[in-house]
């Protein structure tokens, strides 16, 4: 009786330790999953603006809405460029905050402001809990590679701006 006494509660806790072992063990292979489908998207980010020529954060969204929030963050981020033919390719990473989704969309043009031929390309990743572009004038963007040189159209200035022109991008900018 004496050895059933603590083998019992022994026997209880070693169980509950191999359920919290089985649990832990569940939730590890999901954040393992979540990490690496993060890193494939920021590889994938990262591949896609350096093959860009333009990368850009527009006034609306592919859908039409609004893409800028009151602080400036986008939930949008745009490219832009054009094969050996010159054809122009556009594609837009769209982040829906309601479904935690980043969908890429593809479109071949903007007309009147609103993409033309827009379709969706590619996965499209659930489960992202925040996304945000923000817009940097190109003349607040240090490009250590350029020394002094400014782009044309931009002066290079250490006080900021109200305004954002809405053709600045920040094609190495890391913020995503």
């Amino acid at each position: 009786m004496l050895a059933l006494s603590v083998a019992m509660p022994l026997g209880l806790a070693l169980l509950g330790l191999l359920a919290t072992g089985i649990r832990g063990t569940a939730g590890a292979a999901a954040l393992d999953s979540q990490r690496h489908a993060l890193a494939a998207l920021v590889e994938r980010l990262d591949a896609e603006a350096h093959g860009a020529a333009a990368i850009f954060t527009p006034a609306t969204d592919v859908l039409g809405q609004p893409a800028c929030n009151a602080n400036g963050v986008c939930s949008e981020l745009d490219f832009f460029t054009r094969n050996a033919q010159g054809v122009a390719r556009f594609w837009a990473y769209r982040y829906n905050p309601s479904s935690q989704s980043l969908t890429r969309y593809a479109y071949d043009d903007l007309s009147a402001g609103s993409p033309v031929n827009l379709r969706a390309s590619g996965v499209s990743v659930s489960n992202v809990t925040s996304f945000g572009a923000q817009r940097l004038p190109i003349s607040h963007v240090a490009i250590p590679a350029l020394g002094s040189y400014a782009p044309r159209g931009a002066t290079r200035s250490s006080s900021s701006t109200s305004q954002t022109p809405r053709s600045t991008c920040a094609t190495n900018s890391r913020r995503v």
